[in-house]
């Protein structure tokens, strides 16, 4: 009973004391709210029109906000265009920290003295102030520490800006006009982040003229040409650069040589000829970009990377040295007296370094320095070589290499026979049978087409030859020269050319077998204007590449596959409608030389004796000179074909065409009709080897069996 008793005191003794302090929690708060109240009253006054507070949220003692997302439109309206002074800050000045100000929905202005009161400020934001061009004053504003004035129209800023602001550690002033910045950051000692990103700025002269802890520097979209050899020499901290999408031409050789823990680097889209090639500056760099630089040829070797792990550049082949890149080790100096204990490995390496197991295993005291190395993790490098750029050979296999050689040496031969056998021999032996010049005159045009595919190849056999094992090093040079362009120009005209002329070709071939009957040919002025045409247009879709419409110079086979622009990609489709075009026209037309001959063969059947020998005699000649243009139309099939169904593929699935395919197929497939096609439509005809056979007889050898059976040869 007592215990009972005793426990119940302890229990109503317990119930009291958290009534207390229940009670003392809820009256200091109530105290508290009084007080906010009566601070509260004190700013916001309704009757007050010009009080701040009316128009932006002031916050528990210290912060203004004025982000007008409000749906007050009678409030917006009236705060409309309001030149900001003093006076609407006059209740803050003492106490105010924080102030955010949006003018995008309001277009507040701003006196310079608006905020010349404002002592205790800590965070200042000014966004999108559309009439602000000078820097307001912040004289008074000793402690401030992050400024931001972005997407306004800033221009100029006093040189005594940072006087009296040691604590400044953070400055956006990004999206303005700025341009002259000399002397500005001087006394910005602390001054740790730097946003300059789009403004006007043209030169780093004079901008960074003390020792500043500026750990991160963003100058991108701006229009800056040069840096000097001393625009960035008392940067010595600075971790993180970017200099993207300028202008710059020229890097001093020094420039970066003070920059000891660089480790982002930002170049891209810019107009670089060259970077430093031996700084030290790139020993401690992990992430270095330089793509878009089109004139950049030249790139640092790979032993200066100690610390890389991305690399973003322009092209491919600058990836070459770094396809089997091991990491350099790092040299840590230990005392005699450290211990090779956890705590130890903790203190002297960083997060991003990672010791060996055999090392690990070490506990004993250290007697002399020790190299420990650094593991290397996660490494990129892009764009990557591939069979369209690569790094040691243009022509990597030697079926492919060997292939080459001989489409291109036999090409040519055979080519030129057939020209010379049309110019010299052909118009002479033919001049008694005119429906014969058109032909001659059309394979002519054909073989020249042809002609050119081989000498293309030829220019890449010679490159292959010349740079076996270090094509990536002469690459670049390769690329941009006369003989890379001159050599891409010549396989479109020739591709293009070829297409269109066996197209006009095959109707030729349609329209003598349709008019069979009465005699009717394609008149030869007419052939000839239309040729003209042919070889003009395709050397207009040829030119268009040098005027930038896509480009010779992207891959090591000089053909224009570039697609990074809009305009790439519709010169691509305009080649690929072209030849996909000429492909289906020539089907369509050989189709109806099928249909034609049978209809002719049936209505010679119902025709007189005489007449009806005359008729199949020509229709006979016709659809022998067809099934020879039937085989070449089979050659380019097979040829073209692949190409217009791999493009075709591309298009509707979105997906990549396999380059190490694509290159077998630009370099050796379509180009081997240029090797077939003098057999098919000259060498193999009996008019030929009969001319052939004469030549041999004129020069005394007669009763040659090889002439006697080439002879008669589908006699």
């Amino acid at each position: 009973m007592k215990i009972s008793l005793l426990s119940n005191k302890k229990l109503i003794i317990c119930l009291v004391l958290n009534f207390e302090i229940i009670y003392q929690i809820f009256a200091k708060h109530s105290n508290e709210i009084k007080i906010s109240n009566e601070y509260l009253n004190e700013i916001y006054d309704p009757k007050d029109i010009n009080n701040i507070c009316n128009a932006c949220i002031c916050k528990y003692f210290n912060s203004i906000d004025c982000f007008f997302e409000q749906e007050n439109h009678i409030l917006i309206k009236y705060w409309i265009n309001r030149v900001l002074n003093q006076s609407h800050f006059e209740k803050f000045h003492s106490k105010l920290k924080n102030l955010f100000m949006d003018s995008s929905n309001i277009n507040f202005k701003l006196e310079n003295s608006t905020f010349s009161m404002m002592k205790n400020l800590l965070y200042l934001t000014l966004d999108n102030f559309q009439d602000l061009t000078f820097m307001p004053n912040l004289d008074s504003s000793h402690s401030l520490k992050e400024l931001t004035i972005q997407n306004s129209n800033l221009k100029i800023i006093d040189k005594a800006f940072c006087s009296n602001k040691k604590k400044l550690s953070k400055i956006d002033m990004s999206l303005n006009d700025l341009v002259n910045l000399e002397y500005v950051f001087d006394n910005c000692s602390n001054l740790a982040l730097l946003d300059l990103s789009y403004n006007q700025i043209k030169s780093l002269n004079k901008v960074f003229n003390q020792n500043l802890n500026l750990i991160n520097l963003n100058l991108k979209n701006n229009l800056l040409t040069e840096i000097g050899e001393l625009d960035l020499f008392y940067l010595v901290k600075l971790s993180e650069l970017s200099l993207a999408n300028n202008q710059l031409k020229y890097i001093h050789e020094n420039a970066f040589d003070r920059l000891e823990n660089l480790v982002t680097l930002d170049l891209s889209k810019n107009s670089l000829y060259s970077i430093p090639l031996q700084s030290q500056v790139y020993n401690n760099i992990e992430i270095l970009s330089i793509y878009e630089n089109p004139n950049l040829f030249y790139f640092p070797k790979s032993e200066l990377f100690y610390s890389i792990k991305k690399l973003n550049l322009h092209y491919s082949y600058h990836c070459c040295p770094f396809l089997n890149y091991k990491p350099k080790p790092k040299l840590i100096k230990i005392s005699n007296q450290d211990q090779f204990t956890d705590e130890f490995i903790k203190l002297k390496m960083n997060k991003h370094q990672i010791l060996t197991a055999v090392e690990l295993d070490h506990r004993e005291p250290i007697q002399s320095l020790t190299e420990i190395s650094k593991i290397k993790s996660n490494f990129s490098c892009l764009p990557k070589p591939d069979p369209f750029t690569p790094c040691e050979n243009l022509l990597e296999d030697l079926w492919l290499r060997i292939g080459v050689w001989l489409v291109s040496v036999l090409g040519i031969l055979s080519n030129f026979c057939v020209i010379g056998y049309n110019f010299i021999f052909g118009f002479k032996f033919y001049k008694s049978y005119n429906e014969h010049s058109v032909p001659n005159f059309l394979l002519t045009n054909l073989a020249s087409a042809d002609s050119l595919m081989s000498i293309y190849l030829l220019f890449i056999a010679l490159k292959d030859a010349s740079s076996r094992h270090h094509f990536g090093q002469s690459a670049l040079e390769w690329q941009s020269s006369f003989s890379c362009n001159l050599a891409g120009f010549l396989s479109v005209i020739s591709s293009l050319s070829s297409a269109l002329c066996l197209c006009f070709i095959t109707y030729e071939r349609f329209y003598a077998i349709k008019n069979s009957i009465n005699s009717k040919r394609l008149s030869l002025k007419f052939s000839i204007a239309s040729i003209f045409l042919i070889w003009v247009f395709s050397f207009f879709v040829a030119s268009l590449p040098l005027f930038k419409i896509n480009t010779y110079s992207a891959y090591a086979i000089c053909l224009p596959f570039e697609t990074k622009k809009t305009s790439h990609k519709i010169y691509i489709m305009l080649l690929n409608g072209l030849l996909s075009s000429s492909f289906f026209i020539i089907c369509f037309l050989y189709a109806s030389i099928f249909i034609k001959t049978i209809v002719l063969e049936r209505r010679s059947s119902f025709t007189s004796c005489n007449s009806g020998s005359q008729i199949k005699l020509r229709l006979a000649e016709d659809q022998k000179l067809a099934r020879n243009i039937f085989l070449l139309v089979i050659v380019n099939i097979f040829c073209w074909g692949p190409v217009v169904i791999l493009g075709a593929y591309s298009v509707v699935t979105q997906l990549p065409i396999n380059r190490e395919y694509l290159k077998i197929l630009v370099v050796f497939v379509i180009p081997f009709n240029s090797l077939l096609n003098p057999y098919l439509y000259c060498i193999s005809r009996r008019n030929f080897r009969f001319y052939i056979r004469k030549i041999m007889d004129k020069y005394g050898v007669k009763n040659n069996k090889k002439i006697s059976l080439l002879y008669n040869i589908k006699n």
